[in-house]
């Protein structure tokens, strides 16, 4: 007798729509917030592999608790911002500098120290404010 493969059952909308909002999730959980910017920072900086993955490193276990909500409060969610990286007088130093490009006179920038940084990565860093590449973040 020949062997006869069951089905596999239907899935009803439910579940689908279970599924979605499981994604939907996943995607809005507070650990969003630094994968997007890390997806963000790592494709603008593709031409040096050392600098972002070390500054993500550093980044990682603060941004949730100090970095992202200063910037939700400054800012708002899900807002376009400009970012720099720049060395700081101190060698060892690298300053990371958000602004929103839509209010640049009535809302300062945030700006914060990454610290203990070697000079392998700081190699890739201009000393200048000036002179640093400006990154966009959307959708963060």
């Amino acid at each position: 007798m020949p062997r006869v493969d069951p089905i596999p059952p239907k899935r009803d909308n439910v579940s689908n729509f279970q599924d979605s909002a499981d994604n939907d999730a996943a995607y809005t959980s507070k650990g969003r917030g630094f994968v997007r910017f890390s997806e963000i920072v790592r494709r603008q900086q593709r031409n040096s592999k050392a600098f972002p993955e070390f500054i993500l490193e550093k980044l990682e276990p603060i941004w949730e608790e100090e970095i992202e909500p200063i910037l939700i409060s400054e800012f708002g969610r899900r807002s376009t911002l400009y970012i720099i990286f720049y060395l700081k007088q101190v060698q060892d130093q690298v300053v990371m500098e958000i602004w929103d490009p839509n209010y640049t006179e009535t809302k300062p920038s945030q700006v914060f120290r990454i610290d203990n940084v070697p000079k392998s990565i700081t190699n890739y860093l201009p000393v200048n404010r000036s002179q640093a590449e400006i990154g966009i973040l959307t959708d963060w």
